[in-house]
């Protein structure tokens, strides 16, 4: 991966942390080498440092990848559900919920995740439901329900 590639990933990881900062008033943080810090545990692109907010986040900003052909039925070969699948097997490990939020050039940012019920809907790869939710939507969508986790603390 070339600099200029490593750059736009990192960017978007800190605007994706400043999101959850400024939406959920939380301490969030992008993981240092980018989910590789010290390799023994994968923790996703961002880590909480609240542990009861249970999910992993993947970050994705490709440039060129249509994402209106994700809904072509039999596509399961788009890029989005190999970076899902990635999620998936890695928040298992860690005992979380995994959350892709992606955008792809000059586009708005969006998150994928195991719901039946946001306004776009697949059957992934593996056969569940998954919604897409436009990011600031989903944000405020789910404000109430971290209010009530860190309370609990």
């Amino acid at each position: 991966m070339g600099k200029a590639s490593r750059d736009k990933g990192a960017a978007f990881e800190r605007e994706v942390a400043n999101a959850f900062r400024m939406a959920w008033n939380v301490e969030v943080e992008r993981t240092p080498l980018s989910g590789g810090w010290g390799r023994k545990k994968t923790m996703g692109d961002l880590v909480f440092m609240n542990p009861v907010i249970d999910i992993f986040v993947e970050c994705k900003n490709p440039k060129g990848i249509n994402f209106e052909t994700v809904f072509v039925p039999g596509n399961p070969t788009h890029p989005i559900w190999a970076w899902w699948e990635n999620a998936k097997m890695q928040a298992k490990q860690e005992d979380k919920r995994p959350v892709l939020i992606f955008k792809w050039w000059r586009s708005q940012t969006w998150v994928l995740m195991k719901s039946d019920t946001g306004p776009l809907r697949a059957v992934d790869p593996g056969n569940e439901v998954v919604s897409f939710t436009l990011f600031p939507m989903w944000l405020e969508q789910t404000r109430g329900h971290i209010d009530g986790l860190l309370h609990k603390v």
